[in-house]
């Protein structure tokens, strides 16, 4: 096998890897008993065995999960970089709470997450670029809490980019206490 072709099978091995890379959920504390491996959001861990039962994970390098205290994207949340959390302390929830979770997406680029309700509940809209009408995603004022993984974004009160406007770079926005909750209907990029 030449060099060139053997590269070539490292390159596709590590990124098979990767696309099955996402969190891994441990019945319990340091990452023992029973586990559960997903790459895509659960809305209720009761359909999968393991609602109420995770006490440690493992978030793998170059992701991000929010973790939810009730089905549905409800409750307590704790939002978890890369790492061993090998308690439920270290999770950021009570111990056998966890019922469900969603991955922050990262597309690269700009990318702000909007939110139903505020602590980051309920659905959650992605969007990578100027958006001059929230209706036309169903969810003209509606955001209650707010992510931007990248970028600076202004918000706006009304569609195509008027009235009130906010201003927000890169951070966690977990209550409307910078903008007027359930009131924005266009974003745009800074």
């Amino acid at each position: 096998m030449s060099a060139s072709t053997f590269l070539t099978a490292i390159a596709f091995a590590l990124l098979a890897v990767r696309a099955m890379a996402g969190i891994t959920l441990y019945e319990d504390f340091n990452l023992q008993g029973q586990s559960l491996l997903t790459s895509h959001d659960i809305s209720n861990l009761h359909y999968s065995g393991f609602n109420d039962k995770a006490s440690s994970i493992i978030v793998p390098y170059g992701e991000t999960w929010m973790l939810y205290q009730h089905a549905y994207y409800g409750g307590q949340v704790s939002i978890k970089g890369r790492g061993h959390h090998r308690t439920p302390a270290e999770m950021g929830l009570p111990n056998d709470s966890l019922s469900s979770l969603r991955r922050i997406p990262d597309f690269g680029g700009p990318l702000i997450l909007l939110f139903l309700h505020s602590n980051y509940n309920g659905r959650m809209v992605a969007i990578r670029g100027n958006n001059v009408n929230l209706q036309h995603i169903s969810f003209n004022d509606a955001v209650s809490s707010i992510i931007i993984v990248r970028g600076t974004w202004i918000l706006y009160k009304h569609a195509n980019f008027a009235g009130t406007a906010w201003t927000a770079g890169p951070g966690y926005y977990s209550y409307p206490w910078w903008f007027e909750n359930d009131a924005i209907s266009s974003v745009k990029l800074h």
